[in-house]
């Protein structure tokens, strides 16, 4: 699946970002972004489940629903 589309297929509501950044980057919720500073365009480090770590630019900042947290 195209990426971009992942963002209209669950209909969220954009608080910061275009639905179509989420190809070139990371969108978080609204709540996570809140509690932690975080804003379009910070970068995050993630660890991977099989190892290893990475950096990830935040594109997007969505309002949580019943479908998506």
């Amino acid at each position: 699946m195209d990426p971009a589309a992942i963002g209209s297929a669950l209909r969220l509501s954009m608080v910061a970002g275009r639905l179509q950044d989420l190809a070139s980057g990371v969108f978080v919720s609204a709540d996570l972004a809140r509690s932690y500073g975080l804003s379009v365009g910070d970068q995050i480090t993630v660890s991977w489940p099989r190892g290893g770590e990475g950096a990830l630019t935040i594109t997007g900042v969505y309002q949580g629903s019943i479908l998506i947290t």
